[in-house]
């Protein structure tokens, strides 16, 4: 069993405009095998994740606070705490903030690959504890 504090991990920051922040919470190290990983997802008022996949991983998104606009195709959906997403492999979607309050998601993926494009964000100088 591994335990990990949000809060405690290196802020990672969208690098294009208007983009949310990432904590990684679970990745493939230090385990070696490891088959799933965990993102703690900030998103500013106004911030959104343009329509992007997520490769070889499935996800399944969860609002910790807030509301967020979670769109795949033709379907939008309002996702607040209590409710989950699952997304396909493959399929791609867009997931914005449009409140004036900030949202924090909690992201798994499996496998782990999605985590390496989140990974590559530069890291910022922002506090850990409210990414």
């Amino acid at each position: 069993m591994d335990i990990i504090h949000i809060g405690f991990q290196p802020v990672r920051k969208a690098p294009f405009p208007n983009g949310p922040s990432v904590e990684i919470l679970a990745e493939q190290l230090p385990i070696e095998g490891r088959k799933i990983a965990a993102a703690h997802v900030h998103l500013p008022p106004g911030s959104m994740m343009p329509p992007h996949a997520h490769g070889e991983s499935e996800a399944i998104v969860t609002p910790l606070n807030g509301q967020v606009v979670l769109a795949s195709d033709d379907q939008h959906e309002v996702l607040e705490p209590g409710m989950i997403a699952m997304i396909a492999i493959g399929e791609k979607v867009r997931v914005e903030n449009a409140t004036s309050e900030p949202v924090s998601l909690l992201a798994v993926f499996a496998p782990t690959s999605f985590i390496t494009a989140l990974a590559s964000w530069p890291i910022t100088d922002a506090d850990n504890s409210t990414p």
